[in-house]
């Protein structure tokens, strides 16, 4: 059985736009490599900024 393991992530920056990669694990531990990458959704975008405020005001 082939075991598939994809991540989504939504960290990237491109200029001004926020965007989404889907990450695909190869058969060698700890390699991906982008399946996708798209702009990030309205939802996706308020969990990044909310995270990222979250993270500065740790990092305080």
């Amino acid at each position: 059985m082939l075991n598939i393991l994809r991540i989504m992530t939504s960290v990237g920056k491109s200029d001004k736009r926020l965007i989404t990669t889907v990450l695909q694990q190869q058969e060698i531990q700890n390699l991906y490599y982008v399946v996708t990458a798209r702009d990030m959704a309205k939802k996706e975008r308020v969990i990044y900024r909310k995270e990222k405020v979250r993270k500065e005001k740790n990092d305080q």
